[in-house]
Order: C-alpha cells, then sequence, then structure tokens
C-alpha cells in the first residue's frame, strides 16, 4: 500500500489526504496550483495527549518552543532540533530580515544533552 500524502491549494482552502501522486496537478475547486502539505507535530505533553501542529508547507528556518517559564527550550533550525544551545538571541522586525544567533556549549552538541545539561 502506498502512503498517504496530503496536498492543498496554493489559493484557495481545498484540501485532500491520498495515496495518488497530484503534483502538478490543479485545484478542482479555484484551479489553482496543488502542492504537498507537510506536517511537522510538536509533542507538547505525555504521548495520550493530542500534539500541538504547526502545519507548514516546508521545514521554516527558525522555530524556538518555550513550554513553561523555567523549563528548557527546544530550538529547531531549517527542520532540525539543535542539541547543545546555551543562549538564543532573535532580533526580528517587519521592516527588515530577521536575525538570530545562537551559542553552543562545547562538547554538548552530540545530543547528549540539552540546555544547561537538562533535556
Amino acid at each position: 500500500m502506498a502512503p498517504r500524502s496530503k496536498y492543498g491549494c496554493l489559493y484557495c482552502d481545498w484540501t485532500q489526504t491520498t495515496q495518488q501522486l497530484k503534483d502538478g496537478t490543479r485545484c478542482p475547486k479555484c484551479s489553482g496550483e496543488i502542492a504537498r502539505i507537510q506536517e511537522t507535530a510538536i509533542r507538547t505533553g505525555p504521548p495520550e495527549k493530542e500534539p500541538f501542529r504547526l502545519v507548514l508547507d516546508e521545514p521554516p528556518a527558525l522555530v524556538f518552543v518555550q513550554r513553561t517559564a523555567g523549563s528548557a527550550p527546544e530550538v529547531y533550525q531549517d527542520g532540525k532540533r539543535l542539541e547543545g544551545v546555551r543562549t538564543v538571541t532573535i532580533r526580528a522586525s517587519v521592516d527588515s530580515p530577521t536575525v538570530h544567533e545562537i551559542q553552543f556549549l562545547t562538547g554538548l552538541t552530540s545530543g547528549q544533552d540539552g540546555w544547561f545539561g537538562r533535556k
């Protein structure tokens, strides 16, 4: 059985989940271009809880997740989780490109420990 993919129109709210390849076809609702939708799920609690879902057409350049005050944050860059992050500085403005700086703890970027040695 072929894997199922979700497709959506770039111009209207039409979506479809199917096993058929839809790349290069047009939306049946508005004739706009359609594209495969990639879902990124960030689990915010135990497996029995419904995850928070952020649906994007491609992995975002930067995601900073702070679950609660004092908890170890998670940082994702280009769709991959970064390990050993010490500090993150983000400068964002409506009038200019977003700039960010990430500092790592030397020796902790192998995925063994997270922020200040906590996972």
